[in-house]
Formats: structure tokens, C-alpha cells, sequence
């Protein structure tokens, strides 16, 4: 399923807000019937490479912030 999704440009990534680095909602997320085109990618952060799961379309990549198809 193609679940409604808030996303942040991979730059707002490095935002570090009142609970630290903005982490992106897939790397929690357990939805079986996800449809969005989320991909296992190696990003530096501060300089330290570090695999995440982002919203990826093309060369462009989005944190996700907020799903409504997230499951915990």
C-alpha cells in the first residue's frame, strides 16, 4: 500500500532538534504492506557513513517524518 508520508529534504537531516539528530520513521518501522519507494542507503552524517532507510525517488533522497501507514 502507498501510505501518505511527510518528507524532509536529506539536508534536514543533519538539523539537530530538541532530541537530537532527526532520525528517519522508517528505521522503526515494521508495515508488511508498505508500497513506498523506501531503500536501504549509506549517508554520511558528521562525517560518519551510516545505512538508513529514506524515501527515495531518482538521485533524490527524503527522510520520512511522519506516516500514516507507520507501524512500531
Amino acid at each position: 500500500m502507498n501510505y501518505e508520508c511527510k518528507k524532509l529534504p536529506l539536508q534536514s537531516l543533519m538539523k539537530i532538534g530538541h532530541e537530537g539528530i532527526i532520525e528517519p520513521l522508517c528505521e522503526t518501522c515494521k508495515s508488511q504492506d508498505c508500497s513506498n519507494p523506501i531503500q536501504k542507503r549509506t549517508v554520511s552524517v558528521f562525517g560518519l557513513n551510516k545505512p538508513m532507510r529514506l524515501y527515495a525517488v531518482g538521485d533524490d533522497l527524503m527522510v520520512v517524518v511522519k506516516c500514516m501507514g507507520h507501524v512500531r
